[in-house]
């Protein structure tokens, strides 16, 4: 059928594309021209004794994805085909019988018709498939680090993705960089703005999607100068690169992470709980501004669930903490809990009490005026930061404030 195609209609040489119904052979398939940016879709439509008829319908590239991504129905892209893009081809019995037409529309039977609403429904990519040779062109034309996030959305069209859902993960990405920045090149801080000298160099902007599935292309933001300063960048992402290449074993994530600040384990938990609302994975490309080797990294959707578990399960970690002068501004000792100030940091604790500071507190006056010095501890969470809300405190020192020149302290 493909060599007859080629020969009846005036499109050159051409090939199968895709077969969507066969019986017997091909009944409802695709053919791509090799020399023209040109498909044709081949319906069978009648079955009599001198062969098979298909109605064939010319299409150009974005006319075909459309058709076979399903935004169009068969019946209406026959209809509102263009003239001379509409063919009988008759697939005989012997070569005599062979023969091609070109058709009007109204000329077709309503019977030779597809039923209205009939569509191929299949995914489809409607943008060109990622080039990592091309990234990496890109990097070294450009003088710029070039960093892909490319999301493995399943069930899902290949060149698209959730607006909410792709901005927070392009967020926690940043983020992370940055945390990882701060670690590698500046003083690790639990919480606070990161200064913007350490910072620089590693700010991405987005400068364009491929689909492959979803590739969103992010490059190093130079800030106005004429190319990013080399090295720093690449580090960064080659530290967020590890990260993920421990996700990808069980267990192993917490043995790496680790190592790293509270600030770094919580903004890599917060770029696995984005991608596991978006419901997908990540591979991770970085392509050098020198256009050197590509580097990159993938966790699957199952494996970004499972990481995520291991570090919400972690086991917590215990701080102490120091109140040298507070006020206990409320108290209930029959459920055991507790409402501390600290006027020095300006900061309000609640929790419970121990059953060590049970016979303590019971005999404070509670009050914004009666000021007394405790000791508290916080459970940190693993991938956690002291302070964050929902850490949970607990009073193990209280007694009254006395000020000596901020010379004594609660015993520990």
């Amino acid at each position: 059928m493909i060599d007859k195609a080629s020969k009846l209609l005036p499109y050159g040489p051409l090939v199968m594309h895709e077969v969507y119904f066969a019986h017997d052979g091909p009944k409802l398939f695709s053919m791509r021209a090799q020399g023209l940016p040109l498909y044709v879709l081949a319906n069978c439509v009648d079955e009599n004794d001198e062969g098979f008829d298909f109605l064939c319908l010319v299409l150009d590239q974005s006319r075909f994805e459309q058709l076979r991504s399903g935004a169009i129905a068969m019946r209406d892209a026959i209809v509102q085909s263009d003239p001379g893009t509409l063919w009988m081809l008759r697939d005989g019995d012997t070569f005599e019988q062979d023969l091609s037409r070109q058709v009007r529309v109204d000329e077709v039977p309503e019977w030779q018709l597809p039923r209205p609403g009939a569509a191929l429904n299949l995914p489809t990519h409607t943008l060109k498939p990622l080039d990592e040779l091309e990234l990496r062109r890109k990097a070294r034309s450009s003088m710029r680090h070039v960093i892909v996030v490319e999301l493995n959305a399943e069930g899902q069209g290949a060149s698209e993705f959730g607006a909410r859902e792709l901005g927070s993960i392009l967020i926690e990405t940043q983020g992370t960089a940055d945390a990882l920045a701060q670690e590698a090149f500046g003083i690790a801080t639990t919480r606070g703005a990161i200064p913007s000298d350490v910072k620089a160099g590693v700010q991405l902007s987005f400068v364009g999607a491929q689909a492959a599935s979803f590739a969103a292309i992010l490059s190093a933001n130079t800030q106005g100068a004429m190319f990013a300063p080399p090295g720093k960048l690449e580090a960064v992402i080659g530290d967020l690169l590890d990260l993920l290449e421990a996700s990808q074993t069980p267990g192993h994530i917490l043995e790496i992470l680790g190592g790293h600040s509270p600030r770094v384990k919580g903004r890599f938990r917060d770029l696995l709980a984005a991608l596991e609302r978006g419901k997908t994975g990540l591979t991770l490309m970085s392509a050098p501004q020198d256009g050197g080797e590509l580097a990159k990294s993938t966790v699957t959707r199952a494996q970004v669930e499972r990481t995520l578990a291991e570090v919400e399960a972690a086991p917590t970690e215990e701080v102490g903490i120091e109140v040298r002068r507070g006020a206990l501004v409320g108290s209930v000792v029959p459920s055991e809990s507790f409402v501390l100030y600290d006027n020095t940091l300006g900061k309000t604790y609640k929790g419970k009490v121990s059953s060590e500071a049970k016979t303590k507190i019971d005999g404070q006056r509670v009050g914004s005026h009666n000021y007394v010095r405790a000791r508290l501890i916080e459970e940190i969470p693993f991938a956690g930061e002291p302070g964050d809300i929902g850490n949970r405190y607990t009073l193990v020192e209280i007694e009254p404030f006395e000020d000596t020149g901020g010379r004594a302290s609660v015993s520990k």
